[in-house]
């Protein structure tokens, strides 16, 4: 549990960094690397498409991310 706190935790940090500068893509991709952690799939995904918009070449690193935390 002390782990899921840790993802909750950055979540809430990267999303106070895109409200001060919301095309800070390693932020969204953080967030939704985080929400991948914790299981929630729908946040997960939306903080991705975020993130590809802002940076289309991250897809190496999403797609890594993705089979690493398992998300189907």
């Amino acid at each position: 549990m002390e782990k899921h706190q840790h993802y909750l935790d950055a979540i809430t940090a990267y999303k106070q960094a895109i409200k001060l500068e919301p095309d800070f893509e390693e932020a969204w991709y953080r967030v939704a690397v985080s929400y991948a952690a914790c299981g929630d799939k729908n946040n997960c995904l939306q903080y991705l498409a975020e993130a590809l918009k802002l940076d289309p070449d991250m897809r190496k690193d999403i797609f890594k991310e993705l089979y690493a935390t398992q998300i189907k």
